[in-house]
């Protein structure tokens, strides 16, 4: 788990900014030696201009040989939006980014810089630290002006999750050091509307919204162990926990078009694939290259990208069958704390 998230779990954030600031600036001076690993060595060129022999390597190398695989991802559309904690900008990548390019554009929300989230319209959602507050910043489309701005005096804004007109926001731990909690707001007005809980989750980690507006909530019994998954049908109280879902170190969680389960475990490296209504085990597991809290699948569903925190990469998979095909680093460094990815339905398509 990052540096900087760990040591969040252990305060109170009821001193606002500068608190958190502190925090961030603590962590970022005693554990980033932890973090730094040995980052995959991608070629900026063209896959042409690659020699034929590196072709074939994996995460430690050059480009794998995908074409060979026959897996295209030159139709994905939309744009793929990354943030890292202790990097103040959040960037904007194509969903194509095999030749390891440079992000497209940025916003800069503020200090720290953690969950992500996305309307049908393209509006970016950043959970972050702003002016004297905590709380959740929204922007326009690719990198577009800042819009409404929520405020969250319970806790340390993690994971926002988008539904019509209804935006979530997991809080890490609350304010009074008592069991994490869901803000509930009206997201075009800004104001508060309600707050979930679970008397069952400490530490909230990751959200994200089924076809039938149900919200899930992936996290902890206590602090990053001892995972679990609660379910507020229709995004509402009272929640209950999926008893046949758990994993080891939990991470974030994913809702396909099929309305399946994806839930990552950071400890096992893995995510475990659970069909509705989530009542039975995992009928599937795909394998990670590396430490992953979040991931986010691509417009069309055929894609999953994984932010890699160990070694500062965004790792791409195909979807559902889990095969690896590459790995782009630019702009992503793990002393930076790789946080959050999340794809934009408004963005650039690759043609």
């Amino acid at each position: 788990m990052p540096t900087a998230l760990s040591a969040l779990f252990l305060v109170s954030c009821s001193g606002g900014t500068s608190q958190l600031q502190s925090i961030i600036s603590t962590s970022a001076q005693s554990g980033s030696a932890d973090l730094a690993r040995s980052r995959p060595i991608l070629y900026p060129e063209p896959l042409s201009k690659i020699p034929p022999a590196l072709r074939t390597r994996g995460h430690d190398g050059a480009h794998p040989a995908w074409m060979k695989l026959g897996i295209d991802d030159a139709a994905e559309g939309g744009a793929l939006y990354v943030s890292q904690e202790m990097e103040a900008p959040v960037y904007l990548y194509p969903p194509n980014n095999r030749d390891n390019g440079a992000p497209l554009c940025s916003v800069i929300p503020g200090v720290g810089p953690l969950g992500l989230a996305t309307d049908p319209s393209g509006t970016l959602y950043v959970a972050s630290s702003f002016r004297k507050f905590i709380g959740v910043q929204s922007y326009g489309p690719n990198c577009g002006a800042p819009g409404n701005y929520y405020v969250d005096l319970d806790g340390i804004p993690d994971k926002p999750a988008i539904d019509g007109s209804t935006l979530y926001v997991s809080n890490l731990i609350d304010t009074g050091e008592v069991a994490a909690t869901i803000e509930v707001y009206v997201a075009s007005s800004a104001s508060t509307r309600s707050q979930l809980s679970s008397p069952d989750m400490w530490t909230g980690v990751g959200l994200a919204l089924d076809s039938h507006h149900n919200l899930f909530w992936s996290g902890g019994r206590s602090p990053y162990t001892d995972g679990l998954v609660v379910e507020f049908p229709n995004g509402k109280m009272p929640g209950h926990v999926l008893v046949k879902i758990g994993h080891d170190f939990p991470g974030g969680v994913v809702i396909d078009k099929s309305d399946n389960l994806l839930l990552i475990d950071q400890n096992k490296k893995s995510i475990y694939l659970y069909s509705p209504p989530y009542t039975a085990p995992a009928y599937a597991t795909i394998a990670l290259k590396g430490t992953t809290i979040e991931c986010a699948l691509s417009i069309h569903g055929t894609r999953l990208y994984c932010l890699d925190y160990e070694v500062g990469s965004v790792d791409v998979y195909s979807y559902p069958a889990g095969t690896y095909i590459y790995s782009f680093t630019n702009g992503i460094d793990a002393n930076e704390d790789p946080t959050d990815i999340i794809f934009s339905v408004s963005g650039l398509t690759i043609k």
